[in-house]
């Protein structure tokens, strides 16, 4: 080997030496100023929301064992009240993850999935049969109001409603589904389940009607079907609100805050009942809105958009891909890649 091919080598070897100290320096920077850099704390924001909503509805659970089923509904509605905020809180600072997904996905169903279940089923039990079961066995069908299968019912059907929409969150459903949930959401299958103790204590004179054996079974086995169906129910994450409606939205958000404060277990009661009238309005207007998209051509659409998309993705995995090869090209006649300094 010449003396000037040599030197050429061992120029070549020092300066690929170089560059990965330059790189490795670089990355070295990059990871010290992400650990340092207050924007460390914002995914913690919204898990941090969605463990208090779990600490609530295990909460509630505990209120069952001690009867103080105000206080356990109470807890449950705080509880939904956080999970609403913590996607809220990730989109506001733009931290949404998987990993908040399925802690999500478990808070969900711990809260409405097996609390209401296990409230239910303390509730609709006959407190002096229960007692006199203890001592006779023979006497425990007659304590139980909600057999224990409904809560299981309820259980599953959650856990595979949860497991769905995880399963669907990478998808691209059609533009008539951006205003609808598939089935009823987790949340409001809960309060469905926990209707006939809301409804007694809306009107305690009729708590015998709602407290009976075949009310609390169906009311629990309907809210589990409902959560496990392929039902439309209206959603709010994109409702946008015309000016004239929120100008009227503050009023009669006041007025509803303030029927609370006064009668707060029949203004609950009043909500539920409309919410069980909007799955059917829900269900008309999907079947409407899903007609209109066919009869403009939305499916041909659809399938182009796709089709584009996929286009597109292929293109830029071809520059990308282009990109490095001519990096590793640049740097194997120069050691140098292009746009790098020294």
């Amino acid at each position: 080997m010449g003396k000037h091919s040599r030197r050429g080598w061992q120029q070549g070897r020092a300066e690929a030496a170089e560059l990965r100290r330059e790189r490795r320096r670089r990355r070295l920077e990059l990871l010290r100023a992400e650990h340092l850099a207050p924007d460390r704390f914002k995914p913690i924001a919204p898990n941090a929301v969605t463990m208090l909503a779990l600490a609530f509805g295990i909460s509630s659970i505990h209120m069952a064992l001690w009867g103080r089923w105000k206080m356990a509904l109470v807890f449950l509605l705080v509880s939904s009240l956080c999970d609403f905020l913590d996607g809220m809180v990730a989109r506001m600072l733009g931290v949404s993850s998987r990993f908040g997904a399925e802690l999500d996905s478990l808070s969900d169903f711990v809260c409405f999935g097996l609390a209401p279940g296990f409230i239910m089923y303390n509730w609709s039990m006959d407190e002096t049969m229960r007692l006199a079961a203890l001592k006779d066995l023979a006497l425990r069908p007659e304590a139980v109001g909600l057999h224990w299968g409904f809560a299981l019912v309820l259980a599953v059907c959650c856990a595979g409603r949860l497991a769905r929409f995880n399963a669907a969150l990478d998808d691209d459903p059609p533009e008539y589904w951006l205003h609808y949930f598939t089935g009823v959401p987790a949340p409001a299958g809960g309060f469905l389940a926990l209707s006939p103790l809301i409804l007694s204590l809306g009107c305690p004179e009729w708590e015998g009607v709602f407290r009976s054996r075949w009310w609390v079974s169906s009311s629990v086995l309907a809210a589990g079907v409902l959560m496990a169906s392929r039902l439309p129910t209206f959603s709010l994450k994109h409702l946008r609100l015309s000016p004239g409606m929120r100008s009227w939205l503050l009023p009669v958000a006041a007025l509803v805050l303030g029927c609370c404060f006064v009668w707060p277990w029949k203004v609950a009661s009043v909500v539920l009942a409309g919410y069980v009238v909007s799955i059917f309005v829900s269900c008309v207007t999907f079947l409407r809105a899903k007609a209109q998209w066919h009869a403009a051509g939305g499916a041909e659409g659809e399938r182009a958009r796709k089709a584009a998309a996929a286009e597109a993705a292929l293109g830029e995995a071809e520059a990308v891909e282009e990109t490095m090869e001519a990096e590793e090209e640049a740097f194997a006649e120069g050691g140098e890649i292009p746009g790098q300094e020294r």
